[in-house]
């Protein structure tokens, strides 16, 4: 999909300032409390986008191109900003911000919290608070357990979530666990919104795998039932899609299996990639025409 110089240019422009956001009943499908898009009509991309979960190589074995890669890729493609998620790390944010701060871009310090008692939640620092708030948080996970390894628990959020804006995920990053059923969701959303308010969203994903419709349904549920924005993002794994095979064969070092053998565990299409300037449409336009069809 293309677009127009005119239109590229005009959601560029409206980056610096925009506050927008649409609803569709009782959704809200936004971009962090500063980025949130305009809902599509047709084949416009009208707005602007901010890719907030994305995974570098600071993610032993997962992600497949360096920061720097990710946050250049996501400046050509004339995102809003881009938002860092490495799993229970903030080790790439050092190179993401030197390449953001050459790009023009502005890049939103996060990670991605594996918690051992609730969902994964996807957090980014708004103000320096926030940001001694997610190291510390880090560092006392870390101390808990063994190196390379980090032991989080919800009530650690809770604690330290002054100055931070959450996500929380109905999906793990590991493909093969199953995604969270819709009472727990719900019960880790409503003990995340007491302790952080309007600063919290549920995330919804397009990862072609045969799940995206049932979990987005669980999702709107728990969105409507709590009062909770959603907020679309893609789990953006590397920056072009010829990392592809080399995020496969990572895949398998991980799971210690031949890549012959691995079957359906691989992320199912190349969308996970932050190359494709139409993808973050489809997404967003397939939550629109789900939430209009739910209402109804």
């Amino acid at each position: 999909m293309e677009y127009s110089n005119d239109l590229l240019k005009n959601y560029r422009e409206g980056a610096k300032d925009a506050k927008l956001r649409e609803e569709e009943g009782n959704i809200n499908l936004i971009f962090s409390r500063n980025f949130a898009p305009s809902l599509l009509r047709g084949s416009s991309f009208r707005g602007v986008y901010a890719e907030l979960d994305v995974t570098s190589n600071f993610s032993f074995l997962r992600g497949a191109s360096h920061p720097d890669e990710l946050v250049n890729r996501a400046a050509e493609l004339g995102y809003a900003a881009v938002g860092m998620t490495d799993v229970n790390s903030l080790a790439g944010i050092v190179r993401a911000h030197q390449a953001a701060k050459q790009a023009g871009i502005k890049l939103c310090v996060g990670a991605r919290l594996r918690l051992t008692d609730a969902p994964e939640v996807l957090v980014w620092a708004e103000n320096r608070a926030g940001y001694a708030n997610l190291c510390r948080m880090l560092t006392q996970g870390k101390r808990r357990a063994e190196k390379g390894s980090c032991i989080l628990r919800l009530e650690d959020l809770l604690l330290a979530s002054d100055g931070l804006l959450a996500a929380l995920t109905a999906r793990s990053i590991d493909s093969q666990m199953p995604a969270t059923d819709r009472e727990e969701l719900q019960t880790a959303a409503r003990a995340i919104k007491e302790a952080m308010g309007d600063r919290l969203s549920l995330v919804v994903s397009r990862l072609h795998d045969g799940l995206d419709r049932p979990i987005f349904h669980q999702v709107q549920s728990v969105s409507r039932a709590c009062g909770i924005p959603m907020l679309a993002t893609n789990q953006a794994h590397y920056h072009d899609p010829r990392r592809r095979m080399l995020q496969d064969v990572l895949t398998c070092v991980r799971h210690g299996c031949a890549i012959q053998k691995r079957g359906f565990g691989f992320f199912q299409t190349a969308s996970d990639s932050s190359s494709r300037r139409g993808k973050c449409a489809i997404c967003l336009t397939t939550c629109r025409r789900q939430c209009k069809e739910q209402s109804r």
